[in-house]
C-alpha cells in the first residue's frame, strides 16, 4: 500500500490553486474495515477517509510549493465535510481540487476542496463521448500549520523531485 496517494498533479497555481487525481488501487479499495469481515466483495469501496486524507495531502503539495518547498503542511482543522454515498471501485478515477485562499508564514486555509468521479462512458450513436463527473466529497474548509521540510528528514531537493514527478509530462498550469 502506497502512502502517497496522489496520482498526478493536474494544475497548480502558487498560493492559490491545484487539482490532481487518485485512481484507488485493488489493495486500497479491499482494506479490511472493523466493521465488516468479508474482503473483496462486489461493494468493497475505497475508504472515505482515504479520500479525505487524498484531498488534504493536495493542500500539503501546494503549500510546499508555494514556499519553495522549505515547508510541509500539517492540518489542523477540517470543516464542513459531506460524503456521497457512492461505491468507489479500484481504478476509479477521482479528480480533486482545493483553492488556498489565505496563507502567512505560519499557516494556510483552504477553501472549496471537491472531489469527483470521473466517469467515461462508450460513445453515442454519433461518436460522440460521455464523460459524467459526480461529486463524491465537498469540504468547505481546512486550517493547516507549517514545518519546516527537513524535519522530514528529507531534503528540499529530494521534496522538489517528488512533487516534479507527480506533475508528469503533461501540459499543465506551472506557475
Amino acid at each position: 500500500m502506497r502512502f502517497l496517494l496522489i496520482d498526478r498533479i493536474l494544475e497548480v497555481k502558487k498560493h492559490n490553486f491545484i487539482s490532481g487525481i487518485v485512481t484507488p488501487s485493488f489493495e486500497e479499495v479491499n482494506l479490511k474495515r472493523p466493521e465488516s469481515n468479508v474482503n473483496n466483495s462486489p461493494n468493497s469501496s475505497y475508504p472515505q477517509i482515504l479520500i479525505l486524507e487524498s484531498l488534504m495531502q493536495l493542500a500539503g503539495k501546494l503549500v510546499q510549493y508555494s514556499t519553495d518547498f522549505k515547508y510541509s503542511a500539517m492540518v489542523l482543522s477540517i470543516r464542513k465535510v459531506e460524503f456521497a454515498d457512492i461505491l468507489i471501485k479500484a481504478g476509479d478515477r477521482l479528480q480533486m481540487s482545493l483553492e488556498m485562499s489565505s496563507s502567512n508564514n505560519e499557516g494556510a486555509y483552504f477553501k472549496n476542496g471537491i472531489v469527483t468521479l470521473c466517469k467515461y462512458h462508450d460513445v453515442r450513436n454519433n461518436g460522440e463521448k460521455i464523460d459524467e463527473k459526480i461529486i463524491v466529497l465537498k469540504s468547505e474548509s481546512a486550517v493547516c500549520t507549517f514545518f519546516p521540510t527537513e524535519k522530514l528528514f528529507l531534503s528540499i531537493e529530494h521534496v522538489r523531485t517528488d512533487f516534479n514527478n507527480l506533475l508528469g509530462n503533461y501540459d499543465i498550469e506551472y506557475k
